[in-house]
């Protein structure tokens, strides 16, 4: 959260799991990367060079377990792009609060989640990690 100013969408583990939640993921590491590709994404400050630096860090500084290699990468990248196309709301700067007692549905909409587009992405990425659990449960 610190590095802020180097990796735009850097959040809280709060807004984080709140974008988890929005965004339908689960907790392995595809999920994580294509979680946090989808909050960076979700900014207007992201750029090809931080997202390379930021996949260099998550390949090399990550502890075992938790490392992007390159279908992390590719998906990481997946989300971002997503998030730009959707150009829905900066999720490091949404506030929360305004949504509690609130139902997901709500939520993903006053973020400007484009629902059918999110699921689009998920049947592509679905077809194309056929060995990955985690991409196997999606939908």
């Amino acid at each position: 959260y610190r590095l802020k100013w180097l990796f735009p969408g850097s959040v809280t583990l709060r807004v984080h799991d709140y974008a988890h939640i929005l965004l339908g993921r689960g907790v392995l590491v595809k999920d994580e990367a294509f979680v946090i590709g989808f909050t960076m994404g979700s900014t207007t400050r992201m750029t090809t060079l931080r997202a390379s630096l930021f996949l260099l860090c998550a390949r090399y500084m990550y502890p075992d377990g938790y490392r992007f290699y390159d279908a992390e990468a590719k998906i990481f990248r997946d989300g971002v792009r997503l998030a730009k196309i959707m150009k829905c709301k900066d999720l490091s700067r949404f506030d929360f609060s305004v949504c509690n007692a609130r139902s997901v549905s709500y939520v993903r909409d006053k973020v400007g989640l484009d629902i059918p587009l999110l699921r689009a992405y998920y049947e592509y990425e679905k077809k194309n990690n056929k060995e990955s659990r985690e991409c196997q449960r999606l939908i």
